[in-house]
């Protein structure tokens, strides 16, 4: 605790009894000796609650001097506690899944690059009119170059104040209950579905569909993808939780969240 270290630098004899939390300050924790020490997170909460403690313990016994009652009260009440470490949150991550390539970046609060770098993967072209790729391979990009960024830039993991994900639009990565991928994706330029399309969109009207979907049938649309799978993988779509975009799937490996940009699929 800071604060508290300043007070014995400072030449006062701190009560053993009221010496009741560490914050992880081994030094703090040697220094006073206390009875007891709960090593935790230095929290505003915990620091309010613990100064009041202190604060009120003090009472009775020789007086602080003015000075170091207001640093003590404002230090730990304004959460200034371990100031001199706490590390403060000034940067944006970016992540963009490309079809060749992730690319990750990032900048300062005023849009300055501070580090960049990327990560490679191939598309698999198993027949004639298919493209997928393997979401864990993007996956695995994404991390080598996260960790490129914040060793070159020299920035720590806790200094990341938000992340956004962009990527390729019309994946369908179909995940079990565990979030494991079922199968390789299908990509934008993967056409495999155009059959089912063809049969559909006579059979139902393409007008009708998209009069209901806002979007026309076509192969290289998530909807296709999806009615190949149940047609063409009935193991795979038989053991499908969700299906995922490309920044959702990452997302998700990153937060554990199933969520869906409403401008993807």
């Amino acid at each position: 605790m800071g604060a508290v270290i300043g007070l014995n630098e400072m030449g006062v004899s701190m009560p053993e009894e009221i010496s009741l939390v560490g914050f992880d300050n081994l030094p703090f924790a040697r220094a006073c000796r206390p009875a007891l020490t709960i090593v935790s997170q230095p929290t505003e909460k915990i620091a309010r609650e613990t100064a009041q403690i202190m604060l009120e313990r003090l009472e009775g016994r020789e007086a602080l001097p003015d000075h170091i009652v207001r640093k003590l009260q404002t230090d730990i009440f304004y959460g200034e506690i371990h100031k001199e470490t706490r590390m403060s949150k000034d940067y944006l991550l970016g992540i963009d899944i490309g079809t060749s390539a992730c690319k990750v970046a990032i900048f300062n609060k005023n849009g300055k690059v501070m580090a960049s770098a990327n990560g490679d993967y191939p598309v698999y072209y198993p027949h004639e009119g298919w493209a997928q790729q393997k979401p864990d391979e993007w996956w695995h990009a994404v991390c080598g170059a996260i960790c490129e960024c914040l060793e070159t830039g020299n920035i720590s993991g806790e200094q990341i104040a938000g992340v956004g994900i962009d990527g390729q639009s019309w994946s369908a990565i179909a995940i079990d209950h565990e979030g494991n991928v079922l199968t390789d994706t299908p990509i934008w330029m993967d056409t495999r579905a155009q059959e089912i399309c063809d049969r559909l969109n006579n059979e139902i009207g393409s007008e009708n569909i998209f009069n209901v979907a806002g979007n026309s049938l076509q192969p290289s649309y998530t909807t296709a993808k999806i009615l190949w799978y149940k047609e063409n993988m009935p193991e795979v779509y038989n053991k499908i939780y969700k299906i995922l975009q490309s920044n959702s799937f990452i997302a998700y490996r990153l937060t554990g969240a199933i969520t869906q940009d409403l401008s993807q699929g």
